[in-house]
C-alpha cells in the first residue's frame, strides 16, 4: 500500500490553458473546430478598422494592411475582435515562417511595428 502522508500536490506553472486573443496582438488558431486569425482591437485601430486586409511577407515579419479592393481577406465580427476564417491562408503563413503547428495550435504574436511611409499597415514579428 502507498503511504500518501508526504504527498505533495503538483502546482502547474501555467494556470491558463485557454487560447484567447492577447491585448495588442494577432492570434493564429489552427484547430479541428476552426482555423482562424484573430485581430485585437489595437491592431484593428492601427489598420484603420478595415473590413478587408491583405498580407505580405518580409524577412521575419508578416505585413498586414487595410485593403480597399476585393482581393483582400474579409474580416468577420467575433466578440470584441475581428477574425478571418481561411484555413489555406493560415497554413500558408505558418508554413512560410516555418512555424510548427499541429491539430491544436494557438499562438499570439504581439510584437507589432507601424510601417514608416504606409498608412493603415503594420509589420507583425513572426520570428525571434
Amino acid at each position: 500500500m502507498i503511504d500518501l502522508s508526504s504527498f505533495d500536490l503538483l502546482e502547474p506553472k501555467a494556470k491558463d490553458t485557454s487560447c484567447g486573443v492577447r491585448d495588442g496582438g494577432v492570434t493564429f488558431v489552427y484547430h479541428k473546430n476552426g482555423k482562424r486569425i484573430v485581430f485585437s482591437k489595437r491592431v484593428l485601430h492601427l489598420l484603420g478598422d478595415p473590413d478587408r486586409v491583405q498580407f505580405g511577407f518580409i524577412e521575419g515579419y508578416l505585413v498586414i494592411s487595410a485593403s480597399e479592393n476585393e482581393d483582400g481577406f474579409s474580416l468577420k465580427d467575433m466578440n470584441k475582435s475581428r477574425v478571418i476564417y481561411n484555413a489555406p491562408l493560415i497554413k500558408e503563413i505558418l508554413d512560410f515562417f516555418k512555424i510548427l503547428y499541429d491539430e491544436r495550435f494557438c499562438k499570439t504574436f504581439s510584437e507589432i511595428e507601424e510601417i514608416e511611409g504606409m498608412e493603415n499597415a503594420v509589420a507583425l514579428k513572426m520570428q525571434g
